[in-house]
């Protein structure tokens, strides 16, 4: 008797330790209690709106995006979106107001979207070129960080070796430089000169809103996080191998991934990180037939709009 009951608690205990019903961790708990006191969701960016993933057993939040729009992200400060029509880059609220919109002389197909940490500056990746432009209604012409046009019309193409899975990109916290993964290597950009230095092999950079650190990850997979300054790197560990990039939280205190496990299943899953202790959690097991991985954060209430 006593064995089963050994044998039902171990049940029960793995149980609890795979869905977090039964033992929940610090930082499980440090989340939920910012989902509470702060509305911070997990956003889960999709062709026509978002999916808002709350820490704790309540309704997902769902939301759409303005008409026309078909790439959107957060904005840094985790309150409004910045998103790409065709033709144009417009900011919006969550309710779907746009703030403000910035046409562009040509139809645009954009795989990578940034806005610097003071909300003043716009990048965006094509598939040939990174621009950069005021992020503001005005109508200046975005200009090339480079790969610049070569006549009206035709772009240069990027250096024969292009890591075309590589298309996050993000900024610096004085809004003066830009990092991005190129030919395999991490970049770092002058935003008034377009300069760059290589600071290590790998793909999918994010620099953290309060400046001190780039997340990336290799072509197999490891996750690490670096100093720019010095460039001391350290590998860290979400449990699997990143897929597709990670994106820091707006206090830079997290970070979320999209990792397949090591066990023999290797189940695709989301994962917070915490900075600086290096604790990690599922936060999300999309279904099997889930394709999207382009997720953020966002504030948002608890429950009920704002």
């Amino acid at each position: 008797m006593a064995l089963r009951w050994h044998g039902l608690l171990l049940v029960m205990l793995a149980a609890g330790l795979a869905g977090g019903c039964f033992l929940e961790s610090d930082l499980q708990r440090e989340l939920r209690g910012r989902l509470r006191a702060e509305g911070l969701h997990i956003i889960d960016c999709r062709q026509s709106g978002y999916q808002a993933f709350a820490f704790e057993a309540v309704p997902s939040v769902p939301g759409k995006w303005p008409e026309g729009v078909k790439l959107a992200q957060p904005m840094p400060s985790g309150r409004d979106f910045i998103g790409t029509t065709r033709k144009s880059v417009i900011c919006f609220n969550r309710h779907n107001e746009i703030l403000w919109e910035k046409k562009t002389t040509f139809e645009m197909l954009v795989a990578g979207l940034a806005v610097s940490p003071d909300g003043s500056w716009l990048a965006y990746r094509t598939s040939p070129s990174v621009l950069v432009g005021r992020a503001s209604a005005d109508q200046a012409p975005m200009a090339y960080v480079f790969a610049p046009m070569a006549s009206p019309g035709a772009y240069t193409k990027f250096a024969e070796g292009e890591d075309l899975e590589s298309y996050m990109l993000g900024w610096s916290n004085d809004n003066e430089r830009i990092v991005i993964g190129l030919a395999g290597e991490i970049r770092v950009y002058e935003r008034r000169t377009g300069k760059y230095r290589v600071l290590a092999r790998g793909r999918n950079p994010s620099w953290s809103p309060d400046g001190r650190w780039i997340a990336y990850h290799t072509s197999e997979g490891g996750a690490f996080v670096a100093d720019p300054g010095p460039w001391k790197t350290s590998r860290i560990d979400l449990g699997g191998e990143v897929l597709n990039g990670m994106q820091w939280s707006p206090d830079s205190r997290y970070l979320l991934g999209t990792i397949r496990q090591r066990h023999f299943m290797g189940d695709t899953c989301i994962v917070v990180w915490r900075q600086p202790d290096g604790a990690h959690e599922v936060v999300l097991r999309p279904p099997l037939d889930w394709t999207n991985q382009d997720f953020g954060w966002i504030f948002l209430r608890p429950r009920g709009p704002e």
